[in-house]
């Protein structure tokens, strides 16, 4: 192999300095001309030439058995010679060489030949819209990698490209939602191999035909996002949905490949059955945090102080362990839902910072949530649920109410 050579050149390069270099002895033809002593197995570089007896049967350049002087010099009628433990050290690290360079070049060729039908695809995890982008790429590759009749297959049938409102949509790339047929539905099969006119107007509150908005997104740019209103099969409404979409052949016909999500933190989507303290206790994730938290930040931003007397005392906002507090940004605390009162008055999150109590070794939080924009932290606070003080996932969020910026936060415990 190339690295190999580089560790074993060859004898003009691994020869002595010239002036420790001697004649060789003339060139044996069998071991019993030579002494019984240190007898090796040594490659022969060059040979003498024709003049030279050599016994039939040796071959120039095979490996021959001679003594083994140190060092020699090439020359007329002389034969190059390497010591015998040089020999075996380059051999042993020419095949090490060898193996390691063999190894790498196989990890290469197979990491360069994994695809996304060979990696852990799963449409469970497709929460935003940059998780639609990466999850339309490799069906798209996928399709392309199996074909139309195994992706038909999985795309309804396999859980990672199927899972309640996140699925693989192919349609037929004709800018008219009459005329285009539906390839894939798997949320709809009844839809398929019909114009999706057939199920009424597509045309959203945004004022065009979706369809022909997505084709316009996959001609001017290959792929791209669509943002249009579609019903959600998981909740029967029409919502707001964020998809990417991609141009494919689908068995010879030109069509468009997509997958979206339905987002709940939006400020038409935050609904008071799907979005709660309740539905967080219930499944106690950061996807829900973030939803819970984005949700009221949109009521803060809209009734500014009037909300915070919701957040304390309405049920959607507070609920045992789920409730949302408030901080400005040198993390003073201004309001909170927790039912835990001492004199009237809820305690504080967390200790201010610097205090004996601090928690966070002097680390200042509100300027982190501040700056970031949304940030989660993690650290001990009392659980009203328990009546013990547990660690505790939290997010906050700045927002700017009537020109004052506050941090809203709420969070989980996992104790």
């Amino acid at each position: 192999s190339p690295l190999a050579s580089l560790l074993w050149p060859g004898p003009r390069e691994l020869a002595l300095p010239r002036e420790r270099k001697r004649h060789c002895p003339t060139l044996a033809t069998h071991p019993r001309q030579l002494p019984r002593r240190r007898w090796g197995r040594v490659p022969i570089a060059a040979v003498a030439p024709a003049s030279v007896p050599v016994r039939a049967g040796t071959m120039p350049g095979r490996y021959q058995w001679r003594r083994r002087p140190s060092s020699c010099r090439l020359g007329p009628g002389r034969a190059v010679y390497y010591n015998s433990r040089t020999m075996a050290r380059l051999t042993w690290f020419a095949t090490l060489a060898a193996i390691l360079l063999g190894t790498a070049e196989q990890l290469a060729a197979d990491r360069g030949a994994t695809t996304c039908a060979e990696r852990s695809v799963s449409a469970q995890a497709v929460y935003s819209p940059d998780d639609a982008r990466a999850f339309a790429t490799c069906a798209k590759e996928y399709l392309e990698e199996v074909g139309a009749d195994a992706a038909y297959d999985a795309f309804h049938n396999d859980p990672r490209w199927h899972s309640s409102s996140t699925y693989v949509f192919i349609f037929e790339e004709i800018p008219d939602f009459s005329r285009a047929r539906m390839f894939v539905h798997a949320a709809d099969p009844v839809r398929e191999m019909t114009a999706p006119g057939a199920f009424g107007d597509l045309t959203d509150d945004f004022g065009t035909d979706i369809i022909a908005e997505a084709v316009r997104v996959v001609r001017a740019n290959e792929g791209g996002y669509w943002y249009y209103q579609f019903t959600n099969p998981e909740t029967g409404t029409v919502d707001p949905k964020a998809s990417y979409v991609v141009k494919v052949d689908w068995r010879g016909t030109p069509a468009v490949l997509g997958a979206g999500v339905y987002l709940r933190d939006l400020p038409s989507t935050c609904r008071d059955d799907e979005v709660s303290a309740t539905e967080l206790a219930a499944d106690p994730t950061n996807r829900h945090l973030a939803e819970f938290v984005r949700c009221a930040a949109f009521r803060l931003q809209a009734d500014g102080y009037f909300a915070t007397w919701e957040f304390e005392n309405e049920e959607r906002w507070s609920s045992g362990p789920i409730y949302l507090f408030g901080l400005d940004l040198s993390g003073n605390h201004i309001f909170s839902g927790s039912p835990v009162r001492i004199n009237g008055s809820a305690i504080a999150e967390w200790a201010p910072i610097g205090s004996p109590t601090d928690q966070f070794g002097g680390r200042d939080i509100p300027a982190i949530g501040a700056t970031f924009g949304e940030a989660f932290i993690y650290y001990r606070a009392f659980n009203p649920g328990t009546g013990q003080r547990g660690r505790k996932v939290a997010m906050l969020k700045r927002v700017t109410a009537f020109g004052v910026p506050i941090l809203l936060g709420a969070g989980y415990y996992i104790d």
